[in-house]
């Protein structure tokens, strides 16, 4: 991390952030919403043209209302979606500004030789250490740091 951390702030944060895919995540999401927000347009377009049509007796009145639920369900569900999409941008957001925190933290490290408590408890969330699966007497420790979490 702290060899990454000397490449500079944006190419750490790039790194950390292609490591947690973070960047294609935002971009997905952004696609979601771009495209549920043309739809909702659609949506207020097409009941328009709906209550035209009753209106001018060109469909039923059971037409118009069956239509019109359909429309307004799937108006609810795509706000919905939409407010879940903000919540998740807003918490992808959040964890960029982690990355930032915890990059200022490892910036002012050169290097760690022995590591000390103090380092552990400022750098390290918690160590998970995994059982043996088999003879091999090797084991996998999964690091996850403070702020930035398993990479």
């Amino acid at each position: 991390m702290i060899k990454l951390s000397k490449l500079g702030r944006t190419r750490f944060i790039t790194a950390i952030k292609k490591r947690k895919a973070l960047t294609n995540k935002i971009k997905d999401l952004e696609e979601k919403t771009a495209i549920e927000s043309n739809r909702l347009i659609e949506i207020d377009v097409l009941t328009k043209r709906l209550f035209e049509k009753y209106i001018n007796d060109k469909i039923t009145e059971e037409k118009f209302y069956e239509l019109d639920r359909l429309y307004d369900k799937e108006k609810m569900a795509l706000i919905k979606n939409q407010r879940i999409h903000e919540t998740e941008m807003t918490n992808l957001i959040n964890i960029e500004k982690d990355i930032n925190s915890f990059y200022d933290l490892v910036e002012s490290y050169d290097e760690i030789d022995i590591l000390k408590k103090e380092d552990i408890t400022r750098f390290i969330e918690k160590l998970v250490i995994l059982e043996k699966r088999n003879k091999s007497k090797k084991r996998i420790v999964k690091v996850y740091y403070t702020l930035i979490g398993l990479l």
